[in-house]
């Protein structure tokens, strides 16, 4: 029990150690969007269960007196930050996918209520009929097993219907599955634990199982820091200038690069007018109108967003499709999104582009004519009108 006792704390608290770097981390940051805050309340949780869980590991270990206060103390313990996690993940879960209404306070009270009255009903049964949960040698039994497996799943259920739902909506693959990770997560981390339990008892695989799945996450959330506009979700300025200094991605065998500066033309008077709410409105609807633009086409097409009202997009065709296809796929898909939504304005974009050479040319001086040339489509439409 002694090798058993130490093994496991090691685990645990080796897990403790890598969310608490994780969570000082963010706490550091300058500037902490709301999804971040509630991944870092989900971290504090994980830290709070593996400590407890190093306690309860010590009381049945007989480490520490097992009484049925200690006994009682750990197990409530565990139960609760159990709960606690699941309820965190789905707060996490709705930040990412920005679900409406999520921040008001009769929408957190409803979510809230499940973690209440479970922890209130784990109380009284504990208190009322132990023998439900803790044998006569103080050793929990399987009900408590089932119960505090299967109540955590209220939580497990709402996240996996949220991220599916927007899964299933999803503007492209590498959305969908990030939508479907999201759900798929405390699932995996319930499915571990049922492993340790069942399976595997004299193991840590739920704590290493976390951290894993913990860490994959918070590289994924680092990377879309990094090269991701949190705006509009597409690839961001810096994300677009690796991608140039990279030769390989710029230039591929039997195909020719084009460059395209874009535009929201009277973006400013959008904003002087409607707020700059609707202007956000306006850009986070340009760029779904890319995105499908762009998704309509064969050819390889990268997409970011330049700055302010400015997107750049890098097309790469072997010349089944032309700059011009493209142009047009955009000024079509931009029309349908102002149809769909409703627009109180006309939203349209001045386009232009240039090809870039593989010999003494550079992306940066592409990007330069190309945004030339989008003024001077400007300054023409403007005299034609």
């Amino acid at each position: 029990m002694h090798t058993y006792f130490i093994s496991y704390t090691q685990a645990n608290l080796a897990c403790a150690i890598i969310f608490a770097i994780m969570l000082a981390h963010d706490l550091l940051s300058v500037d902490r969007q709301e999804k971040q805050i509630k991944f870092d309340n989900a971290l504090a949780a994980f830290i709070a269960y593996f400590i407890s869980d190093i306690f309860w590991c010590a009381v049945i270990t007989s480490h520490l007196p097992k009484t049925i206060y200690t006994v009682a103390l750990t197990n409530i313990l565990n139960f609760f930050f159990m709960v606690l996690i699941t309820y965190h993940w789905l707060n996490y879960v709705l930040a990412v996918l920005q679900t409406p209404g999520r921040n008001r306070r009769r929408f957190k009270m409803t979510t809230a209520m499940p973690l209440a009255i479970s922890f209130l009903v784990f109380i009284i049964v504990y208190f009322r009929a132990p023998q439900l949960l803790v044998d006569s040698n103080l050793d929990t039994t399987r009900f408590y097993d089932a119960f505090q497996v299967t109540l955590p799943d209220i939580y497990i259920l709402a996240a996996l219907y949220y991220s599916f739902k927007a899964a299933r909506d999803a503007r492209d693959k590498v959305e969908r599955k990030r939508y479907l990770a999201l759900g798929l997560f405390p699932l995996s981390i319930i499915l571990a634990g049922l492993v340790q339990i069942l399976l595997l008892p004299d193991s840590a695989v739920f704590c290493l199982a976390s951290a894993i799945l913990m860490v994959s996450f918070y590289i994924d959330s680092m990377n879309s820091q990094i090269s991701q506009d949190p705006l509009t979700r597409l690839n961001n300025r810096g994300q677009l200038r690796r991608y140039a200094h990279q030769d390989s991605s710029l230039f591929r065998d039997g195909t020719d690069t084009y460059i395209f500066m874009l535009d929201i033309n009277g973006f400013k008077k959008i904003n002087d007018t409607y707020g700059h709410a609707e202007g956000d409105r306006a850009l986070v609807l340009t760029a779904d109108a890319l995105r499908k633009a762009v998704s309509s086409m064969e050819s390889r097409i990268f997409v970011c967003r330049y700055g302010g009202d400015e997107f750049t997009l890098v097309m790469h065709t072997d010349g089944s499709e032309t700059p011009e296809d493209l142009a047009g796929r955009v000024h079509e898909a931009i029309a349908e999104s102002c149809k769909t939504a409703d627009l109180p304005y006309k939203l349209e974009m001045g386009i232009g582009w240039d090809k870039l050479e593989r010999e003494g040319d550079s992306a940066q001086k592409c990007i330069a004519r190309a945004d030339r040339k989008l003024y001077e489509a400007k300054a023409a439409a403007r005299m034609l009108r």
